[in-house]
């Protein structure tokens, strides 16, 4: 390996590998201590309020019950994320890689051989820990993956709830009959239905054909 290539290699991969696990060791370190210490200081206090004795003006019931369920809740985090798992593991491996640039500059062990290609032995034992330390990631990415297929899961089955809801719902819902096309009723003018008036004809009164003068009148006169 030339020079230049070599010396790429150790600003744009080495150090920078260096520069990101130092960096996420320490982010993981103080979560770590942070729920830590959260967790030992909520718990004394659950104890403590818990053996409180009650009276009329103080009721601690409600706080002891929150200062549990913050304590499960920390608890259950912990277990998940593992802070504590990721800090050891960024940290062994700084501590791997930070003396390797020594042993190269100094030709400590296998540098040291005749004949041997010091750039590309340093490029093959950098990435062979890089390599360690993915093949033995924690966890967690496996949980975090699980969760993703967790709400997959309840994605499907809140579908399945509402689609069997509708299908219910339709089942109790009333019926209603549509009319055949050709049997709507005949609209009328309310105009015309007060316009027209009933006449009606007394049985002591009959109609008689008009006489020449076209007028009509009733049999009995």
């Amino acid at each position: 390996m030339d020079a230049v290539a070599f010396k790429e290699y150790l600003d744009k991969r080495y150090y920078d590998q260096l520069s990101y696990y130092e960096k996420t060791s320490g982010k993981n370190q103080r979560k770590y201590k942070f729920f830590q210490w959260s967790l030992i200081i909520l718990s004394t206090l659950t104890t403590i309020l818990a053996a409180v004795p009650r009276s009329e003006k103080f009721d601690l019931q409600y706080v002891v019950v929150i200062s549990a369920a913050i304590v499960t809740i920390l608890t259950s985090a912990l277990k998940t994320f593992q802070y504590q798992e990721l800090w050891v593991s960024y940290r062994t491996t700084i501590e791997q890689l930070k003396p390797e640039i020594y042993y190269y500059h100094f030709s400590v062990g296998d540098y040291g051989q005749a004949g041997v290609d010091k750039e590309s032995l340093f490029v093959t034992r950098v990435e062979g820990i890089l390599s360690k330390e993915h093949d033995a990631w924690p966890v967690f990415k496996q949980l975090i993956g699980a969760a993703g297929e967790q709400e997959k899961q309840n994605a499907e089955l809140q579908r399945k709830l509402d689609v069997l809801a509708r299908e219910k719902f339709n089942e109790t819902r009333p019926v209603v009959e549509k009319e055949e096309p050709g049997e709507k009723p005949v609209e009328t003018d309310p105009v015309q239905q007060d316009q027209i008036k009933p006449v009606t004809v007394t049985p002591s009164e009959s109609v008689t054909p008009p006489d020449d003068n076209g007028e009509v009148k009733p049999e009995n006169e």
